[in-house]
């Protein structure tokens, strides 16, 4: 998959989840009374499209890095850093494996080395 692969992707579903938010919030704003299950789910649509968004540029990175870039490990450093600590420890342990130049050892003594 190529960055403009993903990114028309991305933009797809982005803009689906934005449709059902914004459908969501016209359905609640239409009712009278609108109940608290309506008021929870839009919440969590709106929730679910942020989540989405803020993740986009870690996703692209990922896309990167699977066409063997180098230079984009040093961004999912700087991107990972913007992580919580769980998901920081997450990311770390996906790239540890592997090592391109020596096909041995960790991504992070590959990146020291090349």
């Amino acid at each position: 998959m190529t960055v403009r692969d993903f990114t028309q992707i991305f933009d797809s579903y982005s803009k689906f989840e934005e449709d059902l938010s914004t459908k969501k919030m016209e359905e609640v704003a239409a009712a009278d009374m609108p109940s608290a299950a309506d008021e929870l789910e839009l919440n969590r649509r709106i929730a679910r499209y942020e989540k989405l968004i803020k993740r986009r540029p870690l996703l692209v990175n990922d896309v990167l890095l699977r066409q063997v870039f180098f230079f984009f490990w040093y961004i999912k450093i700087h991107l990972c850093s913007l992580l919580e600590p769980k998901q920081r420890q997450r990311v770390a342990r996906a790239g540890e494996p592997f090592c391109w130049k020596t096909r041995t050892g960790t991504t992070a003594r590959c990146l020291l080395h090349s």
